[in-house]
Protein backbone atom coordinates (compact mmCIF):
# COMPACT_ATOMS: atom_id res chain seq x y z
CA UNK A 1 0.00 0.00 0.00
CA UNK A 2 1.71 2.93 -1.28
CA UNK A 3 1.82 5.68 1.12
CA UNK A 4 2.82 9.19 0.75
CA UNK A 5 3.51 12.35 3.80
CA UNK A 6 2.50 15.68 2.79
CA UNK A 7 4.30 18.67 5.22
CA UNK A 8 3.44 21.76 4.80
CA UNK A 9 7.04 23.82 5.34
CA UNK A 10 6.43 27.43 5.34
CA UNK A 11 8.62 29.76 3.47
CA UNK A 12 8.71 32.43 6.24
CA UNK A 13 9.83 29.82 8.28
CA UNK A 14 12.75 28.37 6.67
CA UNK A 15 13.57 32.00 5.77
CA UNK A 16 14.21 32.87 9.36
CA UNK A 17 16.18 29.59 9.43
CA UNK A 18 18.58 30.50 6.47
CA UNK A 19 19.07 34.03 8.02
CA UNK A 20 20.90 32.73 11.23
CA UNK A 21 22.13 29.66 9.53
CA UNK A 22 20.52 26.90 12.36
CA UNK A 23 18.19 24.29 12.25
CA UNK A 24 14.49 24.61 11.97
CA UNK A 25 11.49 22.32 13.96
CA UNK A 26 8.53 22.53 13.34
CA UNK A 27 5.76 23.03 15.24
CA UNK A 28 2.88 20.78 15.46
CA UNK A 29 0.60 22.99 17.01
CA UNK A 30 0.67 25.25 13.98
CA UNK A 31 1.65 22.76 11.02
CA UNK A 32 -0.14 19.61 9.76
CA UNK A 33 0.92 16.16 7.78
CA UNK A 34 -1.69 14.38 5.68
CA UNK A 35 -1.16 11.00 4.81
CA UNK A 36 -2.35 9.83 1.59
CA UNK A 37 -2.73 6.87 1.36
CA UNK A 38 -3.83 4.40 -1.94
CA UNK A 39 -4.70 0.85 -1.58
CA UNK A 40 -6.60 -1.55 -3.90
CA UNK A 41 -10.11 -1.67 -1.88
CA UNK A 42 -9.84 1.88 -0.20
CA UNK A 43 -8.12 5.25 -0.73
CA UNK A 44 -8.07 7.97 1.78
CA UNK A 45 -6.24 11.10 3.29
CA UNK A 46 -5.36 10.55 6.71
CA UNK A 47 -4.19 13.13 9.67
CA UNK A 48 -0.94 12.54 11.63
CA UNK A 49 -1.51 13.72 15.12
CA UNK A 50 1.84 13.80 16.29
CA UNK A 51 5.48 14.31 14.88
CA UNK A 52 8.84 15.64 15.15
CA UNK A 53 10.62 17.30 12.18
CA UNK A 54 13.74 18.92 11.99
CA UNK A 55 15.22 21.09 9.64
CA UNK A 56 18.09 22.82 8.76
CA UNK A 57 18.85 25.27 6.32
CA UNK A 58 21.73 26.41 4.32
CA UNK A 59 22.52 29.89 5.78
CA UNK A 60 24.06 30.81 2.10
CA UNK A 61 21.59 29.53 -0.04
CA UNK A 62 18.38 29.17 1.92
CA UNK A 63 17.98 25.38 0.80
CA UNK A 64 17.39 23.06 3.02
CA UNK A 65 20.43 21.33 4.08
CA UNK A 66 18.97 18.18 6.00
CA UNK A 67 15.62 16.95 7.36
CA UNK A 68 14.81 14.47 9.78
CA UNK A 69 10.89 13.88 10.42
CA UNK A 70 9.91 10.79 13.59
CA UNK A 71 6.67 10.20 14.01
CA UNK A 72 4.88 6.62 15.75
CA UNK A 73 2.46 5.09 13.30
CA UNK A 74 -0.47 4.91 15.80
CA UNK A 75 -0.28 8.56 15.58
CA UNK A 76 -2.17 8.96 11.93
CA UNK A 77 -5.68 9.29 12.80
CA UNK A 78 -8.10 7.97 9.50
CA UNK A 79 -11.03 9.40 11.33
CA UNK A 80 -12.29 6.07 11.19
CA UNK A 81 -11.61 3.65 14.31
CA UNK A 82 -11.99 0.28 12.70
CA UNK A 83 -10.14 1.52 9.91
CA UNK A 84 -7.34 2.85 12.41
CA UNK A 85 -7.29 -0.46 13.83
CA UNK A 86 -7.02 -2.51 10.75
CA UNK A 87 -4.29 -0.09 9.72
CA UNK A 88 -2.23 -0.86 12.75
CA UNK A 89 -2.66 -4.64 12.17
CA UNK A 90 -1.52 -4.28 8.72
CA UNK A 91 1.32 -1.79 9.66
CA UNK A 92 2.57 -3.89 12.57
CA UNK A 93 2.82 -1.12 14.97
CA UNK A 94 2.95 -3.14 17.58
CA UNK A 95 6.51 -4.43 16.19
CA UNK A 96 7.66 -1.42 14.16
CA UNK A 97 5.78 1.70 16.31
CA UNK A 98 8.63 4.19 15.21
CA UNK A 99 8.67 5.65 11.18
CA UNK A 100 11.94 7.88 10.56
CA UNK A 101 12.89 9.58 7.40
CA UNK A 102 16.05 10.96 6.75
CA UNK A 103 15.96 13.42 3.88
CA UNK A 104 19.00 12.03 1.23
CA UNK A 105 18.47 14.86 -1.44
CA UNK A 106 15.47 17.10 -3.36
CA UNK A 107 14.40 16.82 -6.58
CA UNK A 108 12.38 19.62 -8.27
CA UNK A 109 9.87 17.76 -10.55
CA UNK A 110 8.44 21.04 -12.43
CA UNK A 111 5.38 23.02 -11.26
CA UNK A 112 6.40 24.12 -7.89
CA UNK A 113 6.68 20.87 -6.95
CA UNK A 114 9.64 18.86 -5.23
CA UNK A 115 10.47 15.17 -4.44
CA UNK A 116 12.22 14.38 -1.27
CA UNK A 117 14.29 11.23 -1.25
CA UNK A 118 15.37 10.17 1.77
Amino acid sequence: MPTRFKAALWAPLLAAAAARGSPVSLDPARSGVEVDVKATIDSFVAQLQDYDACVTVAPRTGLVETAVFRFNFASVRTGNPDRDRDMNQWQQTARFPEVVFTLTGLEAVGGGNTIAHG
